[in-house]
């Protein structure tokens, strides 16, 4: 296991760039960038694009529509009075799903999506085993006896 992971998933026009910066983090970023009408892609750099963060929860809920067992999910964001609309969806082609983050959509198709399946599970499992847990202190374990 690694301590952090990075991937991007870029299309023609929208790439969507996966990150968890720790496993003892309970969220990952999602960074959209997308090919400006000149050609050149948004910078990450300059802090251009769109980056939304995802809880643990959250995470499980996207993999579940990406395991096919739920067609959609959706959310809303709330962040500096700026809100952003959120969803995964069930693509009528098979491993197919659109991604839609604000004005940032990506159709993702296999095996794209089984790649971002198997990478949420893999991140999932680190978090649930590093980001939920705490050093006992002398108080908290007395508390527990």
């Amino acid at each position: 296991m690694t301590d952090k992971h990075n991937q991007s998933f870029f299309g023609q026009k929208v790439g969507i760039i996966v990150k968890s910066n720790k496993k003892n983090e309970p969220f990952l970023y999602f960074h959209c960038i997308r090919k400006k009408e000149n050609g050149i892609w948004e910078k990450p750099s300059l802090n251009e694009g769109k980056i939304v963060k995802f809880n643990i929860c959250e995470i499980i809920e996207m993999l579940f529509v990406l395991s096919q067992k739920k067609t959609e999910w959706s959310t809303i964001h709330i962040f500096n009075n700026e809100t952003t609309k959120i969803s995964i969806k069930k693509h009528e082609t098979d491993q197919a799903f659109w991604i839609n983050i604000g004005k940032y959509n990506r159709l993702l198709k296999y095996p794209q999506s089984e790649f971002l399946k198997r990478l949420f599970e893999h991140i999932l499992q680190e978090k649930i085993e590093f980001a939920t847990t705490s050093l006992p202190n002398s108080s908290t374990i007395n508390d527990y006896h």
